[in-house]
């Protein structure tokens, strides 16, 4: 079963996906945020091509393969009450189509990724404990549109944050951090994209 640790705060499926730069960009304090409440909304789409021997982790595919995807992410943050602590929730989706260039074969792989801070509390000493949840589920079709497999489940942290006395989340400190066991299932019996590319597109 895929997992995947949630972080609000540090936000690693945005940084992957968009780049630090982009995501410090989108956490910018929004002009005339300290009187009220902030709901803020960053959004990102972007579109992807490659042909190559590889896919994803997989280094020694043996033959080409095209890959065509999509990415979105919507980024918030928000607080509760007025100058109260931040609250970061992403949601971040991806479609694929891998593809053998030579046969034209081709299996499709979506996944939906969503984190959250359910709850966050400032110590009066610059520092917050936040806890999140992290649920992904990731479902592969053969081109029929028969599911191949699904894999979803589902991470909740708990993490301590040294806010380093500064409104910039990209200087924020981890100072511990906890991660429950994953739940969830899958029917992918352990295999991931590159045992699929073999078996579908060989």
């Amino acid at each position: 079963m895929t997992t995947h640790h949630a972080s609000g705060r540090a936000r690693g499926v945005l940084a992957v996906a968009c780049g630090a730069a982009l995501a410090a960009a989108a956490l910018a304090p929004a002009a005339g945020a300290a009187a009220t409440p902030v709901i803020q909304n960053v959004h990102f789409n972007f579109t992807y091509t490659h042909i190559e021997q590889e896919i994803g982790e997989c280094l020694d595919v043996p033959f080409a393969i095209r890959h065509d995807g999509r990415s979105n992410a919507r980024l918030q943050v928000r607080t509760h009450g007025t100058d109260g602590p931040e609250y970061f929730s992403l949601r971040y989706n991806t479609g694929d189509v891998y593809t053998n260039v030579e046969t034209g074969e081709s299996f499709t792989g979506t996944t939906s990724v969503r984190e959250a801070d359910l709850k966050v509390t400032e110590h009066g000493d610059g520092t917050i404990t936040a806890v999140a949840a992290s649920r992904a589920t990731t479902k592969f079709h053969d081109p029929s549109g028969a599911l191949i497999g699904i894999d979803s489940g589902r991470v909740t942290s708990t993490y301590l944050i040294d806010l380093m006395e500064t409104a910039d989340p990209e200087d924020d400190i981890v100072l511990a951090e906890e991660h429950s066991e994953p739940t969830g299932t899958s029917s992918l019996g352990g295999a991931g994209v590159c045992e699929l590319a073999v078996e579908h597109l060989g």
